[in-house]
């Protein structure tokens, strides 16, 4: 770590699973080590940090696949650096002929599965990372510069505003999330195009503020999720995102929610279609468009503080409504068919055919 000239981490689910959250915080302070996620690690580590890079991947921010490509050094924590992490292990990306990989991880399988390690580490997170941040002295780098610098010329979180009158995007709904929701909000994502949009475009402020799907990636997630959250941590808001597809998987989850009197939101992406398949399916279109139901109606009907929007204006102040709510609130955000996923790919997937979501680790 000392002899390198741009070292910098990257964080895995494994963080989130070992709860080491705080000590990816100090290990990356003390060291002044620039952060850059997985998608399965997203929310491990505050995305408005002065450290942070973004999200890596083939739906990446372009200023973190540039730091992970000019990086001379990796630390990858909890993760097995696997294609969704990788690009399909672009070498332009991840190289071992070129950088140094230290991998940390609690299963030995994970360690060189997908890459030679130079510096392979099996251990829990829990008490290495702990350990590790006793072991570096506090270091002074030009990191913030270097983060900043990268930030400026690639973009982060910076996209402008889309939405036109009766054409709201998605990806509009998700920047109003990320501007309105108190720091410390648990927000739950579900599984699909719904999903893309808040790994890219939901900024997290707080480590373990994000839960996900990952792995097979099983729609109808993220509602029960909120649900765990806003009773496991009463103080706190809790919200889900999905889409109309997997609203309709777990409408139960909403009378459970009422029945327990929860406090939580649940945020509709309604665009009466299975975006992924849909978008993937191009002009064969098979099995993936819904009739418009009415999901605010139903949410009322279970007794639901529920809104219909169609607009950013209309959403925003729905989203503010909802934070002092004392119940559960639903808010159906009219999206358009128009948001695809293949336009959040990152430079390096664009064209691949391969390209996959962000299912690893």
């Amino acid at each position: 770590m000392a002899a390198a000239k741009s070292p910098l981490i990257i964080a895995g689910n494994g963080i989130r699973v070992a709860g080491a959250e705080d000590a990816l915080f100090d290990f990356a302070e003390r060291a002044q080590l620039p952060v850059v996620t997985t998608p399965a690690g997203k929310g491990t580590f505050p995305e408005d940090h002065p450290l942070a890079l973004g999200l890596m991947g083939p739906f990446g921010h372009e200023s973190a696949i540039a730091a992970v490509g000019g990086a001379d050094l990796i630390i990858a924590l909890g993760t097995k650096l696997g294609t969704s992490d990788s690009a399909n292990y672009n070498p332009a990306m991840i190289n071992p002929a070129k950088q140094t990989l230290i991998q940390i991880d609690i299963d030995p399988l994970n360690l060189s599965w997908t890459q030679p390690i130079d510096v392979p580490v099996n251990g829990d997170l829990a008490d290495a990372l702990p350990r590790l941040v006793q072991l570096v002295a506090p270091t002074a780098s030009a990191a913030l510069e270097s983060v900043a610098k990268l930030r400026a010329t690639h973009g982060y979180f910076n996209r402008d505003f889309s939405s036109t009158p009766g054409n709201f995007s998605a990806r509009d709904a998700v920047r109003v999330l990320s501007e309105e929701l108190p720091a410390d909000t648990v927000i739950t994502c579900d599984a699909g195009e719904n999903r893309l949009y808040m790994l890219r475009d939901f900024q997290s402020k707080r480590g373990g503020t994000v839960l996900q799907p990952n792995g097979g990636g099983g729609m109808g997630y993220a509602v029960p999720a909120a649900a765990s959250a806003a009773y496991n941590f009463p103080g706190r808001s809790a919200v889900a995102v999905c889409g109309d597809g997997g609203m309709a998987m777990t409408l139960h989850g909403l009378i459970t929610a009422v029945e327990l009197g929860l406090k939580m939101t649940v945020v509709v992406l309604d665009n009466t279609i299975l975006g992924w398949v849909y978008h993937g399916q191009k002009n064969r279109i098979i099995a993936s468009e819904f009739k418009d139901f009415d999901y605010t109606a139903i949410a009322q009907a279970i007794g639901c503080n529920a809104s219909s929007t169609h607009g950013v204006d209309e959403f925003r102040a729905a989203v503010v409504n909802s934070i002092s709510h004392p119940g559960v609130s639903v808010i159906v955000a009219h999206t358009s068919k128009d948001d695809r996923y293949q336009e959040m790919m990152s430079s390096l997937s664009v064209g691949d055919p391969y390209a996959v979501g962000g299912d690893d680790e």
